[in-house]
């Protein structure tokens, strides 16, 4: 009788014995397939650098010769996975951004360009770079995602030390987008100005640009006023603040150099800026930069 009685536990024991081993092989083979998207990815990326570095090669060749005045010219070289090698005899812009300077969210887009432009040529770095051309220096653009600042609500003065990979006094500019993702404005301004204090302490050479926020015209006020106090540019992108025409909007399609497209479907997604933004951006910012010569 007892052993009778001990059956049904014994098979409630191997209902939850299978019930647990058939739980962890559907973790397992998720887990191999989240890793499987990590791994293509950094493939993507890594074929983004090989193809950038392919086409400036050809750019050597095609214009190694004559710029109307007999010099060589220079290229833009954009930079994604990097450790910063500064060259003396090259014009080097870093971008300190959210995902409108290189996208890390893959909820909104597969690519890490600069979220909404249509292919990474046409991101306001990229296009930056072409503005800033120079017939006898290459021009280097780093963008840096650095939203992780954005995204403390305390203690970012915290987070400075994280830029000193990137900074440096080889730096010629250096444009700060910044302030999308804050929504407790109360230290916004005490933060953002040791930002720009710190930036200036490590790269003395570099020309500062903060950009407008792209939505909130509180957030621009405050921008416009830390720029002010702190010596430093002000991009204003006022006569574009959400104006549709200049947002890439639902269904807006991305393409990436190995052939490859994305269809934006986020809708907060939606609200960044499309190549026509993009160019806004980086106009205004070379605006600045020629009034100041």
């Amino acid at each position: 009788m007892k052993i009778k009685s001990a059956l049904p536990y014994i098979l409630v024991i191997i209902l939850v014995a299978f019930l647990m081993i058939v739980i962890l092989g559907f973790f397992f083979v998720w887990k191999d397939n989240q890793k499987q998207k990590d791994e293509l990815s950094e493939l993507k990326n890594d074929i983004a650098i090989i193809q950038n570095e392919i086409n400036s090669l050809k750019k050597d060749n095609e214009n190694n010769n004559d710029n109307g005045d007999g010099k060589d010219k220079g290229d833009i070289i954009q930079i994604y996975n990097y450790e910063p090698e500064y060259l003396t005899d090259s014009y080097n812009i870093l971008a300190i951004g959210n995902c409108i300077t290189r996208n890390n969210n893959s909820e909104y887009s597969p690519y890490e360009y600069g979220l909404g432009a249509s292919c990474f040529e046409n991101d306001y770095l990229h296009k930056l770079g072409e503005m800033s051309f120079n017939s006898k220096k290459n021009v280097y653009v780093y963008p840096l995602n650095y939203s992780v600042w954005e995204m403390t609500d305390t203690g970012r003065s915290a987070l400075l030390g994280q830029l000193d990979t990137y900074l440096d006094e080889k730096l010629d500019l250096i444009v700060i987008q910044l302030g999308e993702n804050i929504f407790n404005t109360d230290s916004f301004e005490t933060d953002y100005s040791n930002l720009i204090e710190y930036v200036k302490g490590k790269a003395p050479n570099a020309q500062i640009v903060i950009v407008d926020d792209f939505w909130d015209d509180e957030k621009s006020k405050i921008k416009e006023r830390i720029a002010k106090n702190n010596g430093v540019l002000f991009a204003s992108l006022k006569d574009i603040k959400n104006d549709k025409q200049y947002q890439c909007g639902i269904g807006y399609v991305t393409n990436f150099v190995d052939g490859s497209s994305f269809s934006i479907q986020n809708e907060r997604a939606a609200e960044y800026p499309n190549d026509k933004g993009m160019a806004y951006i980086a106009k205004e910012i070379i605006n600045l930069l020629n009034t100041e010569k």
